[in-house]
């Protein structure tokens, strides 16, 4: 089968349109030295507060894969109810929390007790420019 130029490079530009796209709908991922963890929005864009994060894992001690549903964390302006600044992400296991911040640490709580602190990396997001760098 013979390709036309112009059709592969329509076909190239639809499949770099549709992974900016799916880039662009929320989704980050987080590797930490224990997980491999990919966070995907399913909210509309521009709403602040979010109630409906996925939360895809894998531990890589073990392969074991994990999916988990959960939402974002925010302070609360002085009305008591308005989202302000934004803290991270929660999602709720029967047995574990997963607290993941902006910044790219994973806390991970057993109850009350926290069981693993690990500092990860955003996939494909630049560090965050130092003051002094400026």
């Amino acid at each position: 089968m013979m390709l036309h130029p112009h059709t592969f490079s329509c076909s190239l530009s639809l499949a770099a349109l549709l992974l900016s796209s799916s880039l662009l709908a929320g989704e980050r991922v987080l590797i930490t030295p224990s997980f491999e963890l990919s966070l995907d929005s399913r909210c509309a864009e521009g709403e602040v507060s979010c109630n409906d994060y996925t939360l895809q894992g894998l531990e890589r001690e073990n392969g074991r894969p994990f999916m988990l549903q959960g939402r974002s964390m925010h302070t609360t302006c002085a009305d008591g109810v308005t989202p302000c600044r934004f803290l991270g992400y929660r999602f709720d296991q029967s047995s574990r929390s997963f607290l993941i911040t902006e910044d790219g640490l994973l806390n991970i709580y057993h109850g009350d007790n926290l069981i693993l602190h690990e500092q990860g990396r955003w996939e494909g997001t630049p560090a965050p420019a130092r003051e002094h760098d400026r």
